[in-house]
């Protein structure tokens, strides 16, 4: 997907949540500069790493509870970056 779509399905995934859960929050994401991703990354409690990219760099600075992978993140068998 382009860069716009993904953004669109992020925050209509949110509200999904959002709504299932009965939170009533007003959520409100800036998603046109990548340090916020980075941000974000580094603050949520769950991550889900995915390819390569800023993911590498997410799970690098994840700080987190719980990091998960899928199969096709990049050095998913890399020792060397799985140590870190």
């Amino acid at each position: 997907n382009d860069i716009e779509s993904s953004q669109k399905n992020l925050l209509e995934t949110l509200d999904i949540i959002n709504r299932n859960l009965n939170l009533n929050l007003e959520i409100i994401i800036n998603l046109d500069n990548q340090d916020i991703h980075l941000s974000l990354m580094r603050k949520t409690k769950n991550l889900l790493l995915h390819k390569g990219g800023f993911s590498i760099l997410g799970g690098i600075l994840f700080n987190g509870d719980n990091l998960y992978a899928s199969n096709l993140f990049e050095p998913i068998n890399n020792p060397e970056y799985l140590s870190i």
